[in-house]
Formats: structure tokens, C-alpha cells, sequence
């Protein structure tokens, strides 16, 4: 709700209800939009509801009991605030609209609306304020020539802002989900990406590791060779000098013999 913006309500001039000496001075008096907000709250109760069959029977609507002013003053509370130490009250005003005031109603919420930059499409709390406002307006006009019409579209108007109530309350918490879900997708990505590199690391850990596995056989292989080779070397030189022993030593036998 904006404050700044003057109500299309038609109310009675303000009255002086009583003097605040300065020691006993109350807190200021919530602000329009504040009151708004509080009744919205008040009304998505189960308080609120018994609260407005109370009203129903005190007002005796299906009776045709229902006095005007009184139904006035409790769809559309009396405005209070206090100013230099003094109490002042401001009712709704009671008295009857005419064509004339309706075609005035309408012309200036349209410059309202042009003065305050209301958009005609899309979400616009000064459009919504007007029509709110307007509406209001409207509201007190039908209760003071039919109090039962009156009481009834101050039920629907009650239904609606409880039904915006909701909508923002949902909004509201959709969006705080999906901050949240942000939130947690943004840490849960640093924390993939920070797997990520620990597994990339492991996994070259490991294909170094694999490729080492892959040269041991090559080089115990080429070892085995090696050491084969010389062993054969080894063995054919011994066989050589074993075989020249055996000439020698045949050679010294057969050299005894003959003599």
C-alpha cells in the first residue's frame, strides 16, 4: 500500500475526541496501509471469521435491522491519529452520492492515476491502491442507500484481499524456495566441481600407476633376456675350455700309451 497517496474515501471532517496530557502520550497510530495489513492478517483467522458472524448479528442483516452509520463505521473504520497532544477522529460520511459525484469519483482516480504513474497493465500497487480506494468509495455509497448490499460487498472485498493475501504469501515463499534451491544448487556445483577434480586427479594417479604396471613386464622381460644371453656366453666358453681339457687330456693319454 503507498501512504502518499490520498484516499478516494469521502469522510466528515475531523473531530476532536480528547486532549493526551504529554507523560500519558500513546504511540502514534498505525498508518492506513498498516491498518490494512493487520485487518488482512485479522481475517485469515478463525478469530477473524467468528469476529464477522459476531457483526452479522449484531447488525441483525437478515432481520432488516441494519442501521446504516453503524454498518459505515465497521466496514470502514473511523480514522484516529493523534496531533499536538489531541486525539482526532474522522468517520465516513454518511451522506448520499449522486450521478454527478460518481462521474467525479471516476475522473479523478483517472488523474490520480496519471499523476502517480499507474500502469494500466501488469502489477501496479498504485493502480491497485486506487481501485482499492475507489472501490471503497463505491462500497459506502451502496451501504448507505441498501445496508444489506453494502454489508454483502464488504464481504467480497474482504474475500478478495484475503485472497491477495494468499497469492503473496505464496509468491513470497516460491520465491524464498527458489532462492534457496539456488542457493543450494551453487554449493552443491562448487562441491561437484571440487569432486570433480579430486577424481580427475585420482584417475591420473592411477593411469600413471597403470602405465609404470605396463613397463615393469617390458623391462623384467628384457632383463630375463639379457641375463639369459649372458649366461649362454658364459656356458659356451665354458664348453670350449672343457673341451680343449678333454683334447688335452686325451692327448696326454694317448702319448702314454704309446710310449
Amino acid at each position: 500500500m503507498l501512504d502518499n497517496i490520498e484516499s478516494l474515501v469521502k469522510y466528515n471532517e475531523p473531530e476532536l475526541v480528547s486532549k493526551i496530557h504529554q507523560q500519558h502520550k500513546p504511540h502514534n497510530l498505525p498508518t492506513k496501509a498498516e491498518t490494512k495489513r493487520v485487518v488482512q492478517t485479522v481475517a485469515t483467522t478463525v478469530a477473524g471469521t467468528r469476529a464477522a458472524m459476531d457483526v452479522d448479528a449484531r447488525l441483525g442483516v437478515g432481520d432488516g435491522k441494519c442501521d446504516s452509520q453503524t454498518l459505515l463505521n465497521l466496514i470502514l473504520p473511523p480514522r484516529e491519529w493523534v496531533k499536538d497532544g489531541q486525539l482526532w477522529r474522522q468517520t465516513i460520511s454518511s451522506e448520499q452520492a449522486t450521478k454527478r459525484d460518481v462521474a467525479i469519483l471516476q475522473k479523478e482516480m483517472e488523474n490520480r492515476m496519471k499523476q502517480h504513474k499507474g500502469k494500466d497493465m501488469g502489477i501496479c500497487p498504485v493502480r491497485r491502491e486506487l481501485y482499492a480506494d475507489c472501490f471503497e468509495e463505491l462500497l459506502r455509497q451502496v451501504a448507505i442507500e441498501v445496508p444489506e448490499r453494502g454489508h454483502l460487498l464488504a464481504k467480497v472485498r474482504d474475500h478478495m484481499n484475503i485472497t491477495i493475501l494468499m497469492h503473496q504469501k505464496v509468491y513470497e515463499s516460491n520465491v524464498t524456495f527458489g532462492i534457496r534451491k539456488a542457493v543450494t544448487a551453487k554449493l552443491t556445483k562448487a562441491d561437484m566441481e571440487n569432486t570433480i577434480k579430486e577424481l580427475e586427479a585420482e584417475n591420473q594417479c592411477l593411469l600413471q600407476q597403470l602405465a609404470d604396471a605396463n613397463k615393469w613386464p617390458q623391462a623384467a622381460e628384457k632383463r630375463e633376456a639379457e641375463r639369459r644371453a649372458t649366461e649362454e656366453v658364459q656356458h659356451a666358453k665354458e664348453l670350449e675350455s672343457l673341451k680343449a681339457t678333454v683334447e688335452e687330456l686325451k692327448s696326454r693319454l694317448l702319448a702314454s700309451v704309446d710310449k
